[in-house]
């Protein structure tokens, strides 16, 4: 049974009997969740539909506080879901605006999460929350955009790694009317190099395979232990021949810190990006250092490189490419950095990482990569 509410609408007698009753049972007759509060978001009345679809009672869920902390559980979305109410109702006292609006996904009672349109209006001295149920038409549209997202990361991966076996075919092509007893030794390097990139790029597409549900065709976050040592090793050993023959190195410290939770192939595919072109831009005779640092929420993975730097240009770009974009109407990186690094830069992004770069010029530049140790999982999304 639906608890009373806690207090009167600062109506008289009559108006109470009468008015009151009205709302009551007007709300109860509205098919979407409605919530009745004070000034101070003190709630006083929610209708039958809330009860229904969001399920909390009054002694769970009474104020501005418990709310939150029922309807985001997880810390981080809690903290984002209010910084955004709040921005909203500076700008509505502002503006004069009298309506409030948040896009969000609320954990219901029944421990399923549901997107909802949350709307706030004003009420004489208090404040209306009603919520459009928008749970189908948002998870339609998140899985169509991780589809695209998923498709164009894939073909930029495809073409970036595409080219290297290629141009080592072409190389073997204008070799074999050249091959002399001596020249055996390069043939056999030619060959091992095919085989290695050749093997790299069914990697790659053995492991997107597994990134598509099979029933929805959607991109498919899979969440796994990856033990950084040997992970690391292996993205790096693809450039092994390419680092020997400048004088390059790798100094790798990732000693101490044993393994993290992530989606392998977002993680491969982003550190692929940053170490091709480490290994492109650093001069001979210079280092690549990969370090680890851990803290209690977080796992950093640290690229530094002694290249040339990023243009401040590109650099930009990378940051904030829609404000980029927006201000003057480019779409790609102009030099050194292909759309590769931005669209798996995204995908990272999309999926709780973050991709933090420094870069000076003449200097080099730092890529930090970060993981967080807490992914949420939300119903109906896969480990």
């Amino acid at each position: 049974m639906r608890p009373a509410p806690k207090k009167d609408l600062g109506m008289n007698k009559e108006q109470l009997d009468v008015k009151s009753l009205d709302f009551y049972s007007t709300a109860d007759l509205i098919v979407t969740p409605v919530m009745l509060t004070d000034e101070k978001y003190a709630h006083l009345f929610r209708n039958q539909a809330f009860y229904d679809q969001i399920g909390y009672g009054m002694d769970e869920v009474y104020d501005r506080k418990t709310w939150f902390e029922k309807a985001f559980p997880d810390a981080s979305y809690r903290d984002e879901a209010k910084r955004l109410w709040d921005e909203q109702l500076q700008q509505s006292v502002s503006e004069n605006q009298r309506h409030i609006q948040l896009l969000a996904r609320v954990y219901c009672k029944n421990r399923q999460y549901r997107w909802y349109e949350i709307h706030e209006y004003p009420l004489g001295n208090y404040r209306v929350v009603t919520f459009i149920d928008v749970d189908d038409l948002q998870t339609k549209n998140e899985g169509l955009l991780k589809i695209i997202k998923f498709n164009n990361l894939l073909s930029a991966t495809i073409a970036h790694d595409i080219r290297a076996p290629l141009a080592t075919l072409k190389s073997l092509i204008q070799f074999k009317n050249r091959i002399t007893d001596e020249s055996q030794i390069n043939l056999k390097n030619l060959f091992s190099r095919v085989d290695s990139q050749v093997n790299r790029i069914f990697d790659i597409i053995d492991s997107s395979m597994l990134h598509h549900s099979d029933e929805l065709q959607h991109f498919r976050f899979r969440q796994q232990k990856i033990f950084l040592d040997p992970f690391i090793k292996k993205i790096q050993s693809y450039y092994e021949e390419e680092m020997k023959s400048w004088g390059k190195k790798w100094v790798t410290n990732v000693s101490g810190h044993d393994h993290i939770y992530y989606d392998a192939f977002i993680l491969e595919v982003i550190l692929r990006n940053i170490f091709s072109n480490a290994v492109k831009y650093t001069p001979p005779m210079e280092s690549i250092t990969v370090d680890i640092e851990t803290a209690p929420h977080y796992t950093d993975i640290h690229i530094e490189d002694r290249g040339g730097g990023i243009a401040e240009e590109e650099l930009s770009f990378l940051q904030n490419p829609l404000v980029e974009h927006k201000r003057n109407g480019k779409t790609d990186l102009q030099t050194g950095f292909g759309i590769g690094l931005l669209i798996s830069k995204d995908m990272l992004e999309s999926h709780w990482g973050k991709l933090m770069i420094e870069s000076t010029s003449s200097v080099g530049s730092r890529f930090t990569v970060r993981i967080p140790s807490y992914i949420p999982q939300f119903s109906g999304e896969h480990k």
